[in-house]
């Protein structure tokens, strides 16, 4: 599979190119470039154009199968960064207003599929809209459950809690959730540490938030199934964005393209480089990294520190954010806008969205504000859709 053996692109919708905005094709958006880049080869230059409107008005709540997933005032929009392409589902049940912080959207299978779907969660419900239809199918979440991820394994959908709790998805012939009993090798059953989940080749890999250097493989061999400990990724690399709802993504033969193996690469907004280096399964890697004399180094002293640079740069000197949220809504009961036209949806343009966030917008060439990043949509690591053919 081509996907699998070149890493995914990292898009950087907060690094605009200079210029003027595009006209799409539809003659329905302007759109603005933005920087992409190769793992394998930085030096190339790579560009996308995404539609300035939705990017700036809109949620960002996913990325999946070459699309962004964004969220505006009820409705979900699914842009492809590379073609521009844009589809628009009808509106979400008016219960999704307040709860726009719990918002996970993930395609299952890519839209190329006779049978695409688009999987939305919330705080307390999950929604199926299968692409092509008027309407969305909801199914209640169980109690105490709030999903962090949604993943598609060997033709099943895996929802996650991100704490080791796991659900099985079933779309047809209705909607249902069912609860998956596992093990962890080597841990106590009451152990329920932040982890991940990423589809791996032929394994699905659950790997820990803190440190990143644990990595444990889903075996299905054993009654119940068990995450068995993982010693080594072979020749595989790992990438993750900064934003969770982000799709992590995987790819084999990391060596032959100089990036290492048994390593993540985790995208970063803020910071001098695109990304940081972590190491999976044990030590440094002698490609990239040589531990210091220990003389020099400091005591005590930690190799390979997982904690992503974002997190730490000037958070002395920043400024107190304000209590209201921007993800929120300041007026949802206003009139909706006409984001989309529902009939046909498929073929509607998206008009502009008003910004109901408080979002500077990435127009917005003001640094007086040092958070200013920290309002735009975050990095994330993509494959172009071309990639998934014939809806594989």
């Amino acid at each position: 599979m081509l996907r699998t053996k070149l890493p995914p692109l990292l898009i950087q919708p907060h690094a605009r190119v200079q210029g003027p905005l595009l006209p799409a094709a539809n003659g329905c958006h302007q759109l603005y470039t933005c920087v992409v880049i190769d793992p394998a080869n930085e030096k190339t230059s790579l560009r996308c154009q995404i539609p300035i409107e939705t990017t700036e008005k809109m949620i960002y709540i996913g990325s999946s199968y070459g699309n962004m997933i964004y969220f505006c005032y009820g409705y979900c929009h699914i842009v492809d960064v590379f073609t521009g392409v844009e589809v628009s589902t009808p509106r979400l049940p008016s219960s999704v207003k307040r709860e726009t912080f719990y918002l996970n959207g993930i395609l299952t299978p890519p839209l190329t599929s006779p049978n695409s779907h688009l999987l939305v969660s919330t705080e307390f419900s999950l929604f199926d809209f299968l692409v092509g239809s008027d309407s969305w199918s909801e199914v209640q979440l169980p109690h105490m459950l709030v999903i962090d991820q949604i993943v598609e394994f060997n033709g099943q959908v895996i929802v996650s809690d991100g704490f080791q709790r796991f659900y099985t998805l079933q779309l047809a012939p209705r909607l249902g959730l069912q609860e998956m009993t596992t093990k962890s090798q080597d841990r106590s059953e009451d152990w329920r540490g932040k982890t991940w989940l990423v589809v791996c080749g032929g394994m699905l890999l659950m790997v820990n938030v803190f440190p990143f250097n644990e990595v444990y493989c889903f075996d299905v061999s054993t009654k119940p199934a068990t995450w068995m400990a993982v010693e080594k990724l072979d020749n595989w690399a790992l990438f993750r964005g900064e934003e969770v709802k982000s799709a992590p993504l995987s790819c084999m033969s990391s060596e032959l393209l100089g990036l290492g193996s048994n390593i993540l690469l985790y995208a970063c907004l803020l910071g001098s480089k695109p990304w940081d280096l972590h190491h999976l399964c044990g030590g440094p890697d002698p490609m990239h990294d040589t531990p210091p004399d220990a003389g020099d180094a400091p005591e005590p002293w930690v190799w390979d520190s997982p904690l992503p640079r974002a997190s730490l740069e000037s958070w002395l000197v920043a400024p107190a954010l304000p209590c209201t949220s921007f993800l929120e809504p300041r007026e949802w009961d206003l009139p909706a806008l006409p984001c989309v036209s529902l009939e046909p949806w498929w073929a509607a343009p998206a008009l502009p969205c008003t910004s109901p966030y408080g979002w500077g917008g990435w127009n917005d060439t003001s640094r007086s504000d040092p958070w200013h990043l920290l309002r735009r949509p975050p990095p994330f690591w993509l494959y172009p859709s071309m990639f998934y053919s014939g809806g594989q």
